[in-house]
């Protein structure tokens, strides 16, 4: 989890792309196992790691889910308690040259955050 807060706050920390009003990132975070997100938690990460000028104005928490208002913009967080669908999964992995073991070091997730900016 851990991991996944970070990805997440270094995400964030690019104001310029959250101040459009279209959809720029679609992010997913592999997880081993299903977590119980904590939006406190998550917003106190976000607090240490963004500066003022990113403006983390507001969280507002839900079921597996939680808006954040930050730079103008919203950041949807969202625990999907399933593996990414396999098709997808491997669209995905075959672009990944960068890690040619990703198919096989992932298969076995089971869980995903999906984040969308």
């Amino acid at each position: 989890m851990r991991l996944a807060l970070i990805l997440i706050a270094g995400l964030l920390c690019s104001p310029a792309q959250a101040q459009s009003s279209k959809v720029d990132w679609v992010v997913s975070v592999v997880l081993p196992e299903s977590p119980h997100v904590d939006p406190s938690r998550l917003e106190s990460v976000l607090r240490t790691r963004l500066t003022d000028a990113d403006r983390l104005t507001g969280i507002e928490p839900g079921d597996n889910l939680v808006l954040l208002r930050v730079a103008g913009g919203t950041a949807l967080v969202s625990l999907m308690n399933s593996p990414i669908p396999k098709g997808e999964l491997q669209e995905i992995c075959k672009y990944a040259w960068y890690w040619k073991a990703a198919c096989d070091t992932v298969k076995d997730h089971k869980a995903h955050l999906l984040i969308v900016l």
